[in-house]
């Protein structure tokens, strides 16, 4: 009889992530309906100007980061299950069995890495706080040890213990924010914001917009601005109430306002 065949490592990592890719595009876009968007985009007048480059290279730019950030994930979770195995003498058998391990833990701090920044968003679905701490210190206590392995074999236990205790430290200090001095309304001018969504400056100009282009001549215009966050909706949070997007509860688009902070700010209204 011939020996049965072992399946690689890497091969079987590889295969997981993909599927766990696959699986986050696919509930995606069955929740968010994207296929009735696409058709609707298709059968418009814009349909022709979809391979723009203008709109084909930010897609295409995410993708390949979300592609790159996946790989990378990967061979370094390859690489922690078979340094540590060598290191530890495991057999075959058992470093193929930590290797999963070691991506089921990055799994769950992804996830719930997500959880924690982006609570509202359709992928937060761990709220626990012992899970993020418990699978992001596991995951980087073991690269710790790896690359110390790599590195200086004979140093690898104290100097994994002083980072677990640090890194644990840091996860559980969280400060407070500080308290803001509610702001009063009395006697002060009526002001008009118009919000421009999409629209990148260097298309203002005497042709296309003529009127917010002379506008804009007789006006101040600060041109080093940066968003807190590229999101419409938590972007303008932020513009009516000064508070940052992790302290104002708005991290993605079509949050329930429920969720946002109320204070007596022009979001309130």
């Amino acid at each position: 009889m011939q020996p049965k065949r072992r399946t690689s490592l890497l091969f079987m990592l590889v295969s997981v992530t993909v599927l766990f890719w696959f699986a986050q595009l696919t509930l995606f876009l069955v929740h968010y309906n994207v296929s009735e968007l696409f058709d609707s985009i298709l059968s418009s007048s814009i349909a022709a100007k979809l391979l723009n480059f203008n709109l084909f290279y930010p897609l295409f730019t995410y993708a390949l980061i979300q592609i790159l950030a996946y790989a990378l994930l990967t061979t370094w979770i390859y690489v922690v299950a078979t340094s540590l195995g060598n290191r530890y003498g495991l057999s075959h058998r058992h470093t193929y069995c930590f290797g999963l391990l070691v991506w089921a833990i990055a799994a769950c701090a992804v996830l719930s890495l997500n959880s924690y920044y982006y609570p509202h968003s359709f992928f937060a679905i761990i709220h626990h706080q012992i899970i993020l701490i418990s699978s992001v210190t596991a995951f980087i206590f073991l690269s710790l040890l790896t690359t110390i392995y790599l590195l200086t074999p004979r140093r690898t236990y104290l100097a994994a213990g002083i980072f677990a205790i640090a890194a644990l430290t840091a996860y559980l200090w969280n400060p407070t924010q500080q308290p803001i001095k509610p702001v009063t309304f009395a006697n002060k001018p009526n002001v008009i914001i118009i919000g421009l969504d999409s629209l990148r400056p260097d298309a203002i100009n005497a042709t296309d917009t003529p009127a917010i282009y002379h506008f804009l001549e007789s006006s101040h215009v600060f041109t080093n601005a940066y968003t807190p966050l590229a999101r419409t909706y938590p972007a303008w949070i932020t513009m009516l109430t000064g508070l940052h997007p992790k302290h104002s509860g708005a991290r993605t688009n079509m949050v329930d306002p429920r969720h946002i902070i109320q204070l007596d700010n022009l979001a309130k209204n």
